[in-house]
């Protein structure tokens, strides 16, 4: 009786499986899908889901492959290395139930790279128009592919596939994609004359502990504390449920001090309100600069500005109002133009037909400051262009620029604006843990935490053959250099295990020149960005790496800096020194070799990647130390060859120096024939460099 129980719950078991079956579907991941960039030259892993043991079929290039999915419903399919070219079909198909089958189209093989890192990989085409807007609208390369990973975090799983499309590089498509990445993939084919693919999943204001696996964040106990505490059983749904028992379905909209104490709301925007008694200051620049006190808060701007009847009938008008801390509500005639809720992105604002008038306008901005040093960003655009802008008026959008002929007028804005302050808000007491209002509330996961980028946004792509990674990061791990050597190591290791390539090429961006300097820090000041810059000169040491030098092409005043073309082509010559062994190219100038001690001087001789060092009649830049350790100004100068002769009269004894060691180190000139700077180091050591190259 029980074996024949045994039969007959086997028999229903068996049936109930075919009966699922029945209506399953092979699937495939969102990256392999049409107009997709396959790697050329390396053998190919196509993959996807279906029905435990059902056969898939997929054929490609005139050939047919089969497999089994299985038990957990997965497949794959190798291909063999395939030299570039396209556009071809691939089919794919499984044979349960009638079976579906898939169609792709218009698949290229070329070169294929994952671009990561945090804002500065981001920066999209729209941000850079004012320096490329005549290129960008003439971009026309279909054979650049580009796919955006939609952003995700995960914490105790990793995601399975990647949300995003395959996108041609034309100029209607690109407004929102990753300059940088646009501009290197061109470089290269340009170059190469073959197909690329970029896979985009970089993310804003991320330090890169949440780029690194669990398996390498490991050897980091307070990380990786985070790790276990968000990966935790029921720990993430434990805060949801304590987020929506405190919010009840009727709740008031939660409480806004900057709005609540603020008298202007709903009535300083509009254009007949008497600002008669209203202060006057120039802009730009920062309010606590201008006698104001510097505290969290909001202050109005109002600005009139005259216009003629044919200005104020022109077929369009964009707003600048440059860059403000920290963000900004903006109205012209108390039309509402547009907002930024944070400081960096340039403030673009379309002005509606119809909302400028003859003779008097008025401009309003309502600034919030987070810091209390709130204000506008000096040398940024403050203007209002009519008929005529520079790049047209949508920021999400690369417009046609106007006919020929077509009258235009830019109207300075910058100089005395009325204010008045609005809201100001005390800092939020510290608790005792000496945090800021943040007693008793659970850690809550966010792009910053640690490995929840690489379970959201590279897990899912591991499978995707690569030609190589892309990585531009490092200006939220300022002040934790020593920590992010290792880490940068661990990272570089970690993604070529999981590509399975101990040498798959990493090209990077080593941080630029940023934050106003007069050039050196004095005696031990340290400088964030110069410790950073020199640990990721050293993460050089690193078989198979790159790294563009771009410290003459930042800015003083912006985090975000919009010259993105000369990163990209030091990138580029990274990747034909690197990934395709050309000679006497490189985009990383003078790298430090070694320091000796001759009379009194240090001699320092650099290694060339690419061409000599250029002989400047005067360099600057240099420091150098005694044995107490203070550096002082040096004077340097190029002693033969590639070899820099550095002293000062007062250090009889040099133990050290350093070069470039300054967020903005504006004497800095050191560089090679082909105009690419050195870059920043210490050498503390009389003593034979550790730096080595590949």
């Amino acid at each position: 009786m029980e074996r024949i129980f045994k039969m007959v719950l086997c028999l229903a078991v068996t049936l109930a499986a075919a009966t699922f079956n029945t209506g399953a579907k092979v699937t495939l991941p969102r990256l392999v899908s049409d107009g997709m960039v396959l790697q050329r030259d390396i053998p190919l892993k196509i993959w996807g889901w279906a029905d435990t043991g059902e056969t898939v079929k997929l054929t490609f290039q005139d050939k047919t492959y089969s497999t089994r999915a299985d038990r957990r419903g997965e497949w794959s399919i190798q291909l063999p290395a395939l030299p570039p070219g396209g556009p071809y079909t691939m089919i794919v198909s499984g044979n349960r139930g009638g079976g579906n089958e898939i169609v792709l189209s218009d698949i290229l093989l070329g070169d294929v790279w994952m671009c990561s890192g945090q804002s500065n990989m981001e920066t999209f085409v729209y941000r850079v128009m004012d320096l490329y807007a005549d290129e960008i609208r003439a971009f026309n390369y279909p054979n650049i592919r580009y796919f955006r990973v939609q952003t995700k975090t995960a914490f105790g799983r990793q995601e399975a596939d990647a949300e995003g499309q395959w996108v041609p590089a034309m100029a209607d498509k690109i407004a929102n994609l990753s300059v940088l990445a646009l501009f290197f993939a061109r470089e290269m084919y340009d170059r190469y004359g073959v197909p690329v693919g970029l896979i985009h999943n970089a993310v804003g204001g991320s330090p890169i502990e949440a780029w690194m696996s669990p398996e390498y964040m490991r050897k980091y106990p307070d990380p990786w504390a985070q790790v276990e505490l968000f990966s935790r059983p029921g720990y993430l749904d434990s805060l949801r449920n304590a987020t929506a028992a405190a919010t009840p379905a009727a709740a008031r909209p939660r409480s806004n001090p900057m709005n609540d104490n603020d008298p202007g709301v709903g009535r300083w925007f509009r254009p007949e309100i008497d600002d008669s008694e209203w202060d006057t200051m120039s802009i730009p620049g920062y309010w606590s600069e201008k006698g104001v006190e510097r505290m969290p808060g909001t202050m109005w701007f109002r600005k009139e500005v005259t216009l003629s009847a044919q200005q104020a009938a022109a077929r369009s008008a964009t707003l600048r109002m440059g860059t403000i801390v920290d963000s900004d509500s903006t109205w012209v005639n108390g039309t509402f133009v547009g907002n930024v809720t944070y400081q960096y992105p340039p403030r673009v604002y379309p002005v509606p037909a119809g909302v400028l008038r003859e003779g008097r306008n008025v401009i309003v901005t309502r600034v919030t400051s987070n810091s209390g040093n709130g204000g506008f960003v000096e040398q940024k655009p403050y203007k209002l262009f009519i008929g005529r802008e520079p790049w047209g008026q949508q920021i999400d959008k690369i417009d046609d620029p106007a006919p020929a002929g077509t009258p235009g007028w830019e109207i300075d804005l910058s100089g005395d604006w009325k204010y008045r302050v609005g809201a100001q808000i005390p800092p939020a007491p510290r608790t005792e843990g000496g945090g800021a209002g943040r007693a008793n509330i659970a850690p809550r996961p966010s792009n910053n935490s640690p490995t929840g980028l690489y379970n959201g946004v590279v897990a899912p792509v591991r499978n995707y053959a690569l030609r190589g990674f892309l990585w531009y990061q490092g200006e939220s791990n300022t002040g934790r250099t020593a920590e992010y050597r290792d880490m940068m190591a661990d990272l570089i290791e970690g993604w070529r295990r999981e590509w399975n390539d101990p040498l798959k090429p990493f090209l990077y961006v080593q941080l630029p020149n940023m934050m106003e300097g007069s050039g050196f820090h004095s005696e031990n000041e340290s400088s964030g960005w110069a410790e950073m810059r020199d640990v990721q000169r050293q993460t050089l040491r690193i078989p198979a790496t790159g790294m563009a030098t771009i410290l003459d092409a930042g800015e003083w005043n912006d985090i975000h800096p919009m010259n993105k073309k000369t990163v990209a082509r030091r990138l580029a010559l990274e990747a034909r020194r690197v990934v395709f062994g050309e000679k006497g190219v490189s985009g990383t100038g003078p790298l430090f070799d070694r320091m000796t001690v001759e009379e009194g001087a240090a001699i320092v001789d650099f290694l060339c990647l690419g061409a000599d060092i250029y002989p400047n009649l005067r360099l600057g830049g240099f420091e150098i130390a005694g044995a107490d350790g203070q550096y002082r100004p040096a004077r340097a100068v190029v002693l033969r060859g590639n070899t820099v002769k550095v002293w000062n009269p007062s250090v009889t004894r040099p133990v050290a120096v350093r070069y470039a060691w300054a967020g903005d180190p504006v004497d800095a000139n050191l560089k090679d024939r082909d105009g690419i700077p050195a870059s920043t180091f210490e050498a503390r050591n009389p003593t034979s460099s550790q730096q080595t190259t590949n």
